[in-house]
């Protein structure tokens, strides 16, 4: 009983002095990401764990696969969600080159998913695109270069020889879409609110809307007493960045 007594005093005492027990409400409007943010993680390569193997070798065909996956250590691989994410950009340089290598991203293959020769960096054809090494399918894309295949990236070719050398990954992931929840402020009037990308108003008495937008941009807020403010969407919101780094090991030594 005495414990209860207590309890209830430091409550009263709580109020008196003017604390808060409730969560604080936002008294003017409120923008939140809700959406999970993205993560990139180390990609299949060649259908096995990013580091699985202590080198690439100059010239393989290396099989680099960004979908939503795990590898046989149960690790997760690629895009944390590639229903909501797909990879925007992949550049590659190798560190004794200096020069970004090719990649490819032959369309009879699935989203998210590329080619990469180590070290390579084709001529380019009249279409805008690099040769590559050997067809990435039946049906390539890419015109083929030479025509004795299937690659051996160990036996005599044209990749200079070079040292063992370090391969930096820059990828970047864009959002197709995200979640964001708005809050405004309730009992006070109507709202008219306007979302980026999207040309209808809703209106609205206020509280928390939750909404998916698939562009970045300035939401439109009339407030019930005619004033316009806006609340912006970043850019950023849309955009995850991850670096990786693969030995290469030194050409025609396997």
């Amino acid at each position: 009983m005495k414990t209860k007594l207590s309890l209830l005093l430091v409550l009263i005492g709580l109020l008196a002095s003017g604390c808060d027990l409730l969560p604080d409400i936002p008294k003017e409007a409120d923008l939140k990401l809700v959406s999970d943010p993205g993560k990139i993680n180390g990609p299949l390569f060649n259908n096995m764990a990013f580091n699985y193997n202590r080198y690439v070798q100059p010239g393989d065909k290396v099989f680099v696969d960004w979908r939503t996956s795990k590898n046989q250590y149960n690790e997760p691989t690629g895009l944390s969600d590639d229903t909501r994410w797909r990879i925007y950009e992949v550049t590659v340089r190798c560190s004794e080159r200096n020069v970004d290598d090719s990649v490819f991203w032959p369309d009879s293959y699935p989203e998210n998913t590329m080619f990469w020769f180590p070290t390579w960096s084709g001529p380019i054809d009249v279409n805008g695109l690099p040769f590559t090494m050997q067809p990435l399918t039946l049906k390539s894309l890419q015109p083929v270069l030479r025509p004795n295949y299937p690659w051996d990236s160990c036996a005599p070719h044209n990749i200079p020889a070079g040292p063992e050398q370090t391969a930096t990954i820059y990828v970047t992931a864009e959002a197709k879409y995200i979640e964001v929840s708005l809050y405004l402020p309730e009992d006070i009037g109507v709202y008219v609110v306007k979302w980026p990308g999207n040309p209808v108003s809703t209106s609205t008495s206020g509280g928390a809307l939750f909404k998916r937008v698939d562009t970045y941009g300035d939401i439109t807020i009339t407030m019930p007493d005619g004033t316009v403010e806006t609340r912006n969407i970043p850019i950023d919101w849309f955009y995850v960045d991850a670096v990786f780094q693969r030995a290469v090991g030194p050409a025609g030594q396997c």
